[in-house]
Formats: structure tokens, C-alpha cells, sequence
């Protein structure tokens, strides 16, 4: 319960991401057990904040392994791990997943606004 055996520690940049490398210094040096990093700037700024406190990026919107930030999707390595959604590469992960969620899929089919097809590309399983 929070209060008792746990103390969530909130910082946010209210989108200026130049606060994000303060606000991760400042949650390590209140010696946090983790750092939940939401996006790829608060994940860079607790990325250079420490190497010892695990970071858990969630909501990226970059490749981690082509930026540096962690050696593979299967073994990160480092303190980095994190939510890895839209890369093409983990499909075939999302459809073995929805087959044992819902037994029997054979077609399934996925949406994306038209305004993030350049981004994300088309998805075939």
C-alpha cells in the first residue's frame, strides 16, 4: 500500500523536455528502487542520470538498440529494459500472443491512423 511499503516518486517536465535531465538527477539522488521513464527524452535523461538504478522505458517512440541504449530487444544488458511497442520486429511476438489470448485467430487485422502510417509503416502477420 502506498504510504506503507511503497512511495511513488512523480516528476514531471510539463512538456519542456530541457527539465527532464534535472528531474532524473533528482529522482536518483533520492536513491529511487527504479525509474519508470515515459517517452524518449525522460528515457535519455535518466539514461545519463545513472548506470545503476534499473530504468523501465515506457511509450518510445525510438529503436533502442540503433540508439545505443540497450545491447538487444531479447537481453537489453545494462540498467535499460523497457516497453518496445512499434517496432516491426516483434509482430511476429504480438500475433503469438493474441493466438493464445483468443485460441483459433487466423485473421486477425490491425488499424493505424492514416497521420502515423509514415511512422509506423503497414503491419502484416
Amino acid at each position: 500500500m502506498e504510504g506503507r511499503n511503497i512511495a511513488f516518486e512523480h516528476r514531471s517536465a510539463h512538456d519542456q523536455p530541457e527539465l527532464f535531465p534535472k528531474l532524473a538527477l533528482e529522482l536518483t539522488s533520492l536513491k529511487v528502487d527504479v525509474i519508470f521513464a515515459r517517452g524518449t527524452w525522460a528515457l535519455l535523461a535518466a539514461e545519463n542520470a545513472t548506470h545503476t538504478v534499473p530504468i523501465v522505458g515506457i511509450d518510445l517512440e525510438i529503436d533502442p538498440v540503433k540508439a545505443g541504449l540497450v545491447a538487444s530487444i531479447a537481453r537489453p544488458g545494462g540498467n535499460i529494459t523497457g516497453l518496445f511497442l512499434n517496432l516491426s520486429e516483434l509482430s511476429g511476438k504480438h500475433l503469438q500472443i493474441l493466438k493464445e489470448i483468443i485460441p483459433g485467430t487466423s485473421r486477425p487485422s490491425s488499424e493505424t491512423p492514416k497521420s502515423m502510417q509514415p511512422k509506423f509503416g503497414s503491419w502484416s502477420w
